[in-house]
């Protein structure tokens, strides 16, 4: 049985072969207008009283870029108060190092910069719109959602393979004898129990509240190509390393095409937590038993070629065309002062990570 599209759709219809209608009530939201009437032009939308579309790209590019610097910062500062006040407990025993580690910087993402985002955009004016609700959701059903997890797998091993890749270039051209993998040093050490709770309880919904939700509240009565394109370019940048940051890249796209189909952050939650647990967790429990690795790498590889065929039936170019057009110049998501100092701070970090990687940087 396969996935239906909502109340009403056959239930042997996929939920990508026929985009949701949008109602009526979203004439005056950017990039909605009610079917068979010409788009709405920009004066009525500022008329509206609307934010336009590029300061509120710029808005959010200054609170993402404050996150960043948050978190960096505050990860850095955590670590040093918590081995001031507590130099014996708990990190002098086995994997004290990663689970450290995990928990300043969950401290300071979510007890920092999060918080700081968040208010940075609740500033935005009370006038601009709910995002557009189509008038019926994707409903989930066992089969989609399979499907969804392959494809995900099918994102996150591509990602991996690329960011390996460019990687290793980067170390080759540096003239590095190795290549260190910050994402491996985080893990190296941890019991199973501290990568569970961070990285499949704590990391999917803490990302999805944060650029599932409160990004989509910002972005999507812009347009739902506005708020997957930013959302997914946010994502990668927000993991600050060449490891993950192209994996992040896809798994954010898939994320937030699902948040815009289903309507739900939870289904995106679940997705997450799944991805995040067949790369995190079962390599550790398979890791000492060759039968049981070799039989994790064939599932692997079938979840990536159900993937690719899912991922070609979706037909995604008719999917974005069938999204309602951006009101206004795409150059104006990313040319404004905030997303400009978003991007150049990304880079930054990525640059520093990246050479503390090939060894330059120490």
């Amino acid at each position: 049985m396969r996935g239906g599209s909502g109340t009403g759709a056959p239930a042997s219809q996929e939920p990508f072969e026929q985009p949701a209608p949008h109602s009526a009530a979203s004439a005056f939201v950017p990039g909605r207008t009610p079917p068979g009437m010409p788009d709405a032009p920009s004066a009525d939308l500022q008329d509206a009283g609307l934010l336009p579309f590029r300061r509120a790209c710029s808005r959010v590019g200054w609170a993402f870029s404050a996150l960043m610097v948050l978190f960096t910062v505050g990860q850095a500062l955590f670590i040093l108060l918590f081995r001031r006040l507590l130099p014996g407990w708990p990190w002098a025993g086995p994997g004290s190092g990663a689970l450290e580690l995990w928990l300043c910087s969950d401290l300071a993402l979510y007890g920092l910069g999060a918080p700081v985002c968040w208010l940075m955009l609740l500033r935005l004016p009370r006038r601009l719109p709910q995002p557009c609700r189509p008038a019926r959701y994707a409903r989930m059903t066992l089969p989609w959602a399979g499907r969804l997890f392959c494809l995900g797998e099918l994102c996150m091993l591509a990602g991996s393979l690329l960011g390996q890749a460019v990687m290793r270039i980067i170390g080759y051209w540096a003239g590095a004898q190795g290549v260190g993998n910050p994402v491996a040093a985080a893990l190296d050490g941890a019991s199973v129990l501290t990568i569970f709770i961070f990285c499949v309880l704590v990391a999917p919904v803490g990302e999805e509240l944060l650029f599932r939700g409160l990004l989509y509240r910002c972005l999507a009565p812009f347009g739902e190509r506005a708020y997957i394109l930013l959302g997914a370019v946010l994502f990668a940048a927000f993991h600050g390393n060449l490891y993950q940051a192209p994996g992040a890249f896809m798994a954010g796209l898939l994320f937030a095409w699902l948040r815009c189909r289903t309507g739900r952050l939870r289904w995106g939650m679940l997705l997450h937590a799944g991805i995040n647990f067949c790369g995190a967790v079962i390599p550790y429990l398979v890791a000492g038993t060759p039968a049981l690795a070799g039989a994790w790498a064939l599932s692997l590889l079938a979840f990536c070629i159900v993937g690719a065929v899912y991922l070609f039936r979706m037909r995604l170019p008719r999917q974005m065309r069938a999204m309602p057009r951006l009101q206004g110049r795409p150059g104006e998501a990313l040319l404004n002062p905030g997303m400009l100092a978003a991007a150049l701070l990304s880079l930054l970090l990525l640059a520093i990570n990246t050479l503390s990687s090939v060894g330059v940087l120490l």
